[in-house]
């Protein structure tokens, strides 16, 4: 029940994104391509570096990945970098949300 309402606090914000905010998946391009957040932005981790500019653009990025553990490294790691702005869904991802049988791009 937990994980379905995280989920669907997560789906909120998707489908009511501004322009102004982003999700980032940290996937590798491969897990990437198999299913995603519709509109989602993939920067594979490790590569948030080449990225910074960009995401620093945003008011909020929502970052996830599979199950959150990797989400929770880029999100600190964005942190030490000084970007302020992101918001790390470590206690679901993209597994979840497609549990949840929520919209799915590939």
């Amino acid at each position: 029940m937990k994980i379905i309402l995280l989920c669907m606090i997560f789906i909120s914000c998707c489908d009511n994104l501004k322009s102004t905010e982003r999700v980032i998946d940290v996937r590798p391009p491969n897990e990437y391509s198999q299913g995603h957040v519709p509109g989602s932005l993939n920067i594979p981790m490790g590569n948030e570096q080449s990225f910074l500019e960009e995401l620093s653009s945003y008011q909020k990025i929502f970052v996830h990945c599979h199950a959150g553990r990797r989400a929770q490294t880029v999100y600190s790691m964005l942190g030490m970098q000084g970007l302020e702005n992101g918001v790390c869904i470590n206690s679901s991802g993209m597994a979840d949300w497609t549990i949840a049988d929520f919209p799915v791009e590939r």
